[in-house]
């Protein structure tokens, strides 16, 4: 339960009446009392893991609470208050309790913040840019061990990428720069003016592909 940022309750009501849902919902598919051809339907899983915004959050006594989400990886991640009700992850499971199949991490970042403001009583509010920053695949093989495939993923100051960088088993790291078109008027902002693919790890910051390496 998070402390009730709700503006339009008085002061002195407020309180921990903010639910921000499940960390966790796991899914079962197919019925079991059905059958084909003489078999019971066997049933599936998969697991969803949220991110819910409780870091930062206020505390009794005015203090702000230190919230983390931890992903299958063993990663952990800020949970950010502008992150909420996103997913972190996904697991697919062979069977109810099964093994894992796959699992997708979705990181997510705040790629720019465009206003904030200041209540009485309440931390600062911000309206963001929330963005993927990276997305990792990781598929469970039959024969054992895994492979995986992730994206990173670099913004500009208006929420656009820039810098898409791919890898994983098998894949040549590649990157993808995008640059844009805009008219003076800013009615006109996401048409690609130019996309770039080179074989190689993006650098920190766009424009700077090696020559030798652009593919397209």
């Amino acid at each position: 339960w998070h402390y009730d940022d709700n503006r339009l309750v008085k002061a002195s009501n407020r309180t921990y009446g903010q639910f921000r849902g499940y960390g966790e919902v796991d899914t079962r598919f197919g019925n079991t009392a059905n059958t084909t051809n003489g078999a019971a339907d066997a049933q599936t899983e998969s697991k969803a893991f949220y991110y819910r915004g409780m870091n930062g959050d206020t505390l009794p006594g005015g203090g702000t609470r230190t919230a983390n989400v931890s992903d299958t990886f063993g990663a952990t991640i800020s949970d950010n208050n502008a992150f909420a009700d996103q997913q972190l992850e996904t697991q697919k499971l062979n069977g109810v309790g099964g093994a894992e199949v796959s699992a997708t991490v979705t990181n997510l970042a705040v790629a720019a913040t465009t206003a904030t403001q200041t209540v009485s009583g309440l931390p600062t509010v911000y309206a963001t840019m929330v963005r993927t920053a990276s997305q990792r695949t990781v598929t469970d093989l039959a024969a054992g061990g895994t492979e995986f495939k992730q994206t990173a993923t670099t913004y500009d100051a208006s929420g656009r990428p820039i810098l898409a960088d791919t890898t994983g088993t098998g894949i040549t790291e590649t990157c993808q720069q995008t640059s844009y078109a805009a008219n003076s008027s800013g009615t006109i902002t996401n048409a690609t003016a130019e996309s770039i693919t080179a074989q190689q790890a993006c650098p920190a910051s766009a424009g700077n592909l090696t020559a030798s390496a652009i593919l397209s």
